[in-house]
């Protein structure tokens, strides 16, 4: 089995990731052979779309959460003068 790497870096863009992978090649290593990716940056996701060809982009739950509540919050003050009020259920 291929040893397994963890890799932290400055930067938010697409531009740090295409920079990584420059600079992985440079030092020998194949952008390749990377085969999966997270990040909640939507510029880190941007960036791995091109590089590394082969990654796989993995969602945690935490920033599937954290981004479906920014989504709700942007929504329901725009839409909530417009909800007709329900009886509750069951009753």
């Amino acid at each position: 089995m291929s040893p397994r790497r963890a890799v932290a870096t400055q930067g938010k863009g697409a531009a740090t990731i295409s920079a990584f992978a420059e600079d992985l090649a440079a030092h020998g290593g194949d952008p390749g052979k990377i085969v999966r990716t997270s990040s909640g940056v939507s510029a880190f996701i941007a960036g791995v779309r091109g590089h590394p060809p082969n990654a796989e982009l993995a969602s945690d739950g935490f920033h599937i959460i954290k981004n479906l509540s920014e989504a709700v919050g942007e929504v329901a003050p725009r839409v909530a003068g417009s909800l007709v009020p329900q009886p509750p259920m069951g009753r």
